[in-house]
């Protein structure tokens, strides 16, 4: 009976260490389980029973095992981590560096496109895409962080533009070789001085016309309603002589598109016309000024005339292009503008192709995260969350009998931590971010110094034997 009051003392002192034990968390060396050597009475532990023994040899057999397969486990776990080198942020930055300076090659070649007086409009809208597609590419290079997509967009809308303009050139293009194919006629260049005095005298009215406008509008600021309604009715009227001179250019195949585009922007500009006065007639009631009703506020009227302004840039802008294009045809030789419209559409088409490489190259990039691929990264950290829950439960099916019960114990934590770091891991991955596996490494360290612990308390338990 003493001596198994005795083994059940040295169980519950032992019990009560383990827990001492399992409360510090701190990473260090492995400290040994202390086994009574004494009993209370004072006299040395007595030594394990034959059945004691047995239970410690079949403990420390299946532990032989399970610590194969727990080293095994750690292994293969870090060389798989080793090989996620392009899921690592360096990776990213070295990436997005290689796509900025890639594509400062493409804004040179760019900038390289002949610019005669036939294709410098064309080159210089290639060159202004690529250069601001450029710079969205040096802002996502000098700004990445991970899971900000603002500036993966940002490219993507350069990108967008850069292909609307491209895809301009390319029209701009046909268009110019056709007119210059047309030119040639003997009875075209006839035609075509005659478009171009028309155009002339109708470029001086309009011109005219907007500077009269201008004029209004600086007047405006100090005029009564009534009087700004006057000159801006005089206007109008001068103004409908040119939509009429527009409508009425002399026919030429090569400036059908010229003319049309002139006739267009005159109609839209007579229409803003109408909309500035009606809403100056808008400030200003029936019988005014004399029936006394309020006044419209200083500088009213001058808001209202400013309405017309976008639509004079882009009516200025449709006269300037008509007039370089015409002037084009009419003084140049069409044969050597067709050549130089040929030799810019060779350097152009070599452009396209070292455009279109360059986006594949980051596309491919873009696909796969630069070669981190989310779904096979969390796939095998699935299987990793499996083989580690298989060995927990492996863990927990070791013997847990009478002086086995504190390694037990430690060995069971031990797993549980190292469990429960890999599930984490499974659920919170993200490529690119900093310390990914920092808690999987505190918890393994934390892990092997109970195993230590237990080795340690269960060779005290041999030499006992």
């Amino acid at each position: 009976m003493k001596v198994r009051f005795g083994s059940r003392i040295l169980l519950l002192l032992a019990s009560l260490l383990l827990a001492s034990l399992v409360a510090c968390d701190e990473p260090g060396d492995a400290q040994p389980v202390a086994l009574p050597t004494e009993s209370p009475s004072g006299r040395a532990a007595e030594p394990l029973s034959p059945g004691d023994r047995m239970a410690m040899d079949e403990f420390a057999s299946q532990l032989q095992t399970v610590d194969e397969e727990w080293d095994g486990f750690q292994q293969e776990f870090d060389g798989w981590r080793a090989g996620l080198t392009p899921c690592h942020r360096s990776s990213v930055h070295e990436a997005l560096q290689e796509f900025a300076v890639g594509f400062a090659g493409v804004t040179e070649q760019a900038g390289d496109l002949p610019r005669t007086t036939v294709t410098r409009e064309l080159a210089d809208i290639l060159i202004t895409a690529a250069e601001e597609e450029e710079a969205a590419f040096r802002q996502l290079r000098d700004r990445w962080q991970p899971d900000n997509l603002s500036l993966f967009e940002l490219v993507e809308q350069r990108r967008s533009d850069a292909a609307r303009a491209q895809r301009n050139v390319e029209d701009m293009m046909l268009e110019l070789e056709e007119e210059l194919e047309k030119a040639g006629d003997p009875e075209e260049r006839e035609a075509l001085k005659e478009f171009s005095d028309a155009l002339d005298a109708l470029k001086d009215d309009w011109d005219k016309f907007h500077d009269d406008y201008a004029e209004l509008q600086k007047d405006a600021r100090r005029m009564e309603a009534a009087s700004v309604l006057a000159r801006l009715e005089r206007l109008v009227s001068q103004f409908e002589g040119i939509v009429e001179t527009a409508g009425e250019l002399p026919s030429a195949d090569a400036t059908e598109d010229m003319a049309e585009a002139l006739e267009e922007a005159a109609e839209a500009e007579l229409d803003a016309l109408f909309a500035v006065n009606d809403a100056l007639l808008a400030q200003a009631p029936p019988g005014f000024p004399d029936t006394g009703a309020p006044r419209p506020s200083p500088g009213a009227a001058g808001s209202s005339l400013d309405l017309m302004d976008a639509v004079i840039e882009e009516s200025e802008d449709v006269l300037k292009d008509a007039s370089r294009r015409t002037k084009t045809l009419v003084d140049d030789d069409p044969e050597e503008n067709l050549a130089e419209v040929k030799e810019f559409d060779d350097s152009h088409k070599d452009l396209l192709a070292e455009w279109d490489a360059f986006h594949q190259r980051y596309n491919d990039w873009r696909k796969t995260d630069g070669g981190c691929g989310r779904t096979e990264v969390l796939q095998s950290l699935d299987r990793f969350n499996l083989r580690m829950g298989e060995l927990g439960r492996s863990v927990r099916s070791l013997p847990q009998s009478s002086y086995l019960l504190p390694m037990y114990n430690l060995l069971v934590e031990a797993a549980a931590r190292e469990e429960g770091a890999i599930r984490a891991l499974r659920n919170s991955w993200r490529p690119f971010t900093v310390d990914a596996f920092k808690a999987v490494d505190q918890e393994r360290l934390n892990a092997n110094r109970l195993r230590r612990q237990a080795d340690t308390g269960l060779q005290e338990l041999r030499d006992r034997s």
